[in-house]
Parts: structure tokens; sequence; C-alpha cells
């Protein structure tokens, strides 16, 4: 009976901190990023798709870098300089060819947590696809943690035929 008791209390005081955040994490983890959704289109904009996003510790690169890849490029393949995680998205969404159009923009490294790149908007200006992106620090006064991140974007643009070569990328 008594050793019962020493495991009822032991398990009402680990359940506790565990409610209340008082137990102490092995790893630091990034902020979950925004949850993933497809932007709504506005005048002479171009719908798409957030596929993935996210700021790791880790990553190949330290600078920012935009490119654009055709799914049904016989020829794409993963950039090297992206976090891991976005290495994964982009091998998830190249596992069946199709005709959509990916946007990816590396973040680079950035000094705290907090940050994330957003894509403002995408729109057709004559041939070619303007991809409108914000590279986005923490709000002032929230507490950021103090480790190195790389925030990325991925997107995808369904049903399209313009060309990797005609996107255009503009930093806000």
């Amino acid at each position: 009976m008594f050793t019962l008791n020493k495991m009822s209390l032991l398990a009402i005081l680990f359940g506790g901190m565990m409610a209340t955040g008082c137990a102490t994490a092995t790893a630091a983890t990034p902020p979950a990023p925004p949850a993933l959704a497809t932007q709504p289109a506005q005048s002479g904009s171009i719908p798409f798709e957030v596929v993935a996003q996210g700021a790791p510790f880790v990553s190949n690169s330290e600078t920012l870098s935009m490119r654009a890849i055709r799914g049904d490029d016989p020829n794409k393949s993963v950039p090297n300089d992206l976090p891991e995680e976005a290495k994964i998205a982009l091998r998830n969404a190249f596992a069946t060819p199709d005709p959509s159009l990916y946007i990816v923009i590396n973040g680079g490294g950035q000094p705290s947590g907090g940050y994330s790149v957003r894509i403002n908007s995408m729109t057709m200006n004559g041939s070619r696809l303007v991809v409108n992106y914000t590279v986005q620090g923490p709000k002032p006064g929230e507490g950021a943690a103090t480790v190195l991140t790389y925030p990325f974007v991925i997107a995808r643009v369904k049903n399209t035929s313009v060309p990797a070569s005609a996107v255009v990328f503009e930093k806000q």
C-alpha cells in the first residue's frame, strides 16, 4: 500500500509539473510555425499554398536564398543549402511529379528565435511571377531564445505554366 501511495504521489507531482510547464526540457525546440494555409486570392494575385515553414536550429547555409523549382522538371533536385526540415518537405513534394511550381525561400542565419519567412503575395507582371516576401523578426518585447535559427518557407503554386526562370523575388 505504501508503494502505491508513493507512486500515486509521484504521478500527481509529475503531472502537475507537466501541466504548469515546470518540467525541464532535454532539448530546446523552436516555436511551432503558424498554421499552414492556402493564401486567399486577391485581385491580380496568384493563389498559393504554404506546404512547409519553420525555423530550425541547424542549416547548411548562413545566407538568404530564393529559388523556384518546377515539380514536373525531370532535372529538379533538392537544394543542399536548405535546413533538413525543408529538404524533407521538398523530397516529399517531389515524390510524385506534378505541374506545380515550388517557391523556396531560406531566410539564412538569424540571431535568435522568433524569426520567420512570410510570402506576402504572388502576382503576374507580364510574363514574370513576382514573389513578394518578408523576413520577420520577433515582435518588440517578445521573449526570444538566444540561439541561431534558420527560417524558411516553401509554397506551391498549382496549375501554372510559369517557368522557374520567370520568377522574380522582391523583399519587402
